[in-house]
C-alpha cells in the first residue's frame, strides 16, 4: 500500500478553493442534451497513461468539435502498470498511480491533468468503482475530518462481484456519509467535471450509494455529470432495469442499460440493443442531477481498439485478469470488427434513443470516415432534440426490418434497420407514416435527396436507411 505525504490544509486554502469551485459552478450550464466525449476503456482498457490520454483529448477537441466535450479516464488509473494494490492517500481515497500519471507526484492528484484538459476547452472526468477499496480497509485509514476509520464505513460482505477489491459503503452510518463527502471533496479539489461510477447499477444495484453520491455532488458547490455503470443487456431487454432506472434517474445524468458493448453484431452486442432501446429509450430526457438524465447504451467501439480485448475474449472478471502493457508502454491496437453499415446502424440507434455518445477508439489515429460518422449534423439533431420515438410495424412479427421514427426540433426522421444477413431493398413511405403528402425525403447516410413521398434504397446487411423528412 502506498501513501502520499501528509498535506497540510490551511483555512485560507479552503476559502480560495471554495470561491473557485463556486465560480466554476456558476458558469456551467445544466445538462440538457446527452453528454458526448471520449472514454479510454475500449482502446486502452485499464492502462491508459497521461501522454496517451492527453493526446486523445487534444484530438477530440481538434477533430470532433465542440459537441464532444468530456474526456474521461476509465478504470485502474490508481494501479501501476505492473499491477499491485490501489494507490491511496492518507484518508483512504484512491489517487493516480505515478508511473501512469507522472504529474500526480507529490500528492497533486489529477489537478495538473485537469488543468491541461480545461486549457483545451474540454471537461475532465474519470471512472470510480463502488464505495471503498480493499487497500483502505486493510490499512484502516482514517476518514478525513472525523474520528472514524475505513472499517467503520465499509460493508466488506458487499464486494463488487467482478472486482472484489471494492466494497459498498454503509450510507446509513456517519462514517459512510463522511467517506463519500471526502471523496467528492477530493474530486472538487481536482476540478473534476464528470464521474463514471461503476458496479452500482443493473445487477449490481446500490441505490443508497447512488443517492448519497448525488447528494454530496449537489453540496459540493461544483457541477458534476454523474454517470452509472454497468447495466445488463438481458435485464434492459426484458424491462427489469426500467424500475431501477426510474428509482435513480433523477439523481444522475447517465445510466448504462447494457453490458459492455463491443464491436460485434451478435453475441449480445449490437443486435441485442434494438430491444433495449425500445424498452428503455423513452426514459431519456427526464429530470436528472442539475439538468436531465439519459439512457446510456454504452460506448461507440469504432476505429482502433485494444488488441487485448475482443467480443470473443472478455478479460475482466477479477483484478488479476487485467493485461499488463509491455515494456516501454507500447500499446497494441486492432481495427473495429464492425462494418461501415453496422457502425451507421449503431450511430442511428444510439441517436434515436437519445443516448450519450462516447467514442471508444483511439482518436490519435482516427480516420476521416469515422470523424464524419461521429459528427453528422442530422445525427446530432436526432440525439439532442428528437422526441416521441416510436416503433413502426414493418412487415409483421417475423420481419428482419425494424422501423423507428422520431420528431426532431427541425425535422422528422425515419430509420429502417436491416437485421438480415443479406442486402434488402427498404422502402420508406412518408405518406403512410405521417398521413400527409408533399414530403421530401433525404438519405442521411447516402448524403443525397431520396425522393418525394417515398424513398427506396438497397441496404447492406445490418445496415440502415435513415431519412430526414421535410415539408410534411
Amino acid at each position: 500500500i502506498q501513501f502520499t505525504e501528509t498535506i497540510k490544509m490551511f483555512s485560507l486554502q479552503f476559502f480560495v478553493l471554495a470561491v473557485c469551485a463556486t465560480s466554476i459552478h456558476s458558469q456551467m450550464k445544466p445538462v440538457e442534451v446527452p453528454p458526448k466525449g471520449w472514454n479510454s476503456y475500449d482502446s486502452f482498457l485499464g492502462n491508459v497513461d497521461e501522454s496517451a490520454y492527453l493526446g486523445n483529448c487534444q484530438n477530440m477537441k481538434a477533430k470532433l468539435g465542440k459537441a464532444y466535450e468530456y474526456c474521461v479516464i476509465d478504470y485502474y488509473w490508481y494501479i501501476n502498470f505492473t499491477g499491485g494494490p490501489t494507490w491511496i492517500d492518507e484518508w483512504g481515497r484512491p489517487i493516480p498511480a505515478a508511473d501512469k500519471w507522472p504529474s500526480s507526484a507529490s500528492s497533486k492528484g489529477f489537478k495538473a491533468v485537469a488543468d491541461k484538459v480545461h486549457a483545451m476547452g474540454l471537461k475532465f472526468g474519470f471512472h470510480v468503482m463502488r464505495g471503498i477499496s480493499e487497500s483502505a480497509v486493510k490499512a484502516n485509514t482514517p476518514i478525513k475530518g472525523t474520528n472514524y476509520h475505513a472499517k467503520d464505513a465499509a460493508l466488506t460482505t458487499e464486494a463488487c462481484p467482478w472486482s472484489k477489491t471494492w466494497y459498498a459503503v454503509n450510507t446509513s452510518s456517519p462514517a459512510g456519509q463522511a467517506f463519500y463527502a471526502s471523496l467528492v471533496e477530493q474530486y472538487a479539489e481536482w476540478d473534476t467535471d464528470f464521474i463514471k461510477n461503476d458496479c452500482v447499477f443493473g445487477s449490481d444495484f446500490l441505490p443508497n450509494d447512488i443517492k448519497t453520491y448525488s447528494e454530496h455532488f449537489q453540496k459540493s458547490g461544483r457541477q458534476f455529470v454523474y454517470s452509472l455503470s454497468p447495466g445488463s443487456t438481458s435485464r434492459g431487454s426484458n424491462g427489469a432495469e426500467r424500475g431501477e432506472a426510474e428509482q435513480i434517474n433523477h439523481y444522475v445524468n447517465m445510466y448504462r442499460v447494457t453490458d459492455d458493448d463491443w464491436d460485434s453484431w451478435g453475441g449480445g452486442h449490437l443486435e441485442a440493443h434494438f430491444r433495449v432501446g425500445e424498452v428503455m429509450g423513452n426514459l431519456s430526457g427526464t429530470a436528472g442531477l442539475n439538468g436531465k438524465s439519459f439512457t446510456d447504451m454504452d460506448m461507440l467501439p469504432f476505429g482502433n481498439l485494444s488488441a487485448h480485448h475482443s467480443p470473443e475474449r472478455r478479460l475482466w472478471g477479477n483484478d488479476a485478469s487485467q493485461p499488463k502493457v509491455p515494456e516501454g508502454h507500447k500499446y497494441d491496437f486492432r481495427p473495429t470488427q464492425l462494418t461501415k453499415p453496422e457502425q451507421q446502424t449503431q450511430m442511428t440507434m444510439w441517436a434515436m434513443v437519445n443516448s450519450p455518445f462516447f467514442m471508444g477508439g483511439d482518436l490519435r489515429h482516427v480516420d476521416d470516415w469515422t470523424v464524419n460518422l461521429l459528427t453528422n449534423s442530422d445525427i446530432m439533431e436526432i440525439d439532442n432534440t428528437c422526441k416521441n420515438r416510436r416503433t413502426l410495424n414493418v412487415g409483421g412479427p417475423n420481419s428482419t426490418t425494424v422501423g423507428w421514427v422520431c420528431d426532431g426540433e427541425q425535422h422528422k426522421y425515419v430509420a429502417f434497420f436491416n437485421k438480415a444477413n443479406w442486402p434488402v431493398e427498404l422502402v420508406i413511405d412518408a405518406q403512410k407514416i405521417f398521413g400527409s403528402k408533399g414530403c421530401n425525403l433525404w438519405d442521411v447516410w447516402g448524403g443525397s435527396h431520396c425522393g418525394e413521398g417515398s424513398c427506396a434504397r438497397y441496404t447492406d446487411r445490418h445496415g440502415v436507411l435513415l431519412v430526414r423528412v421535410e415539408g410534411c
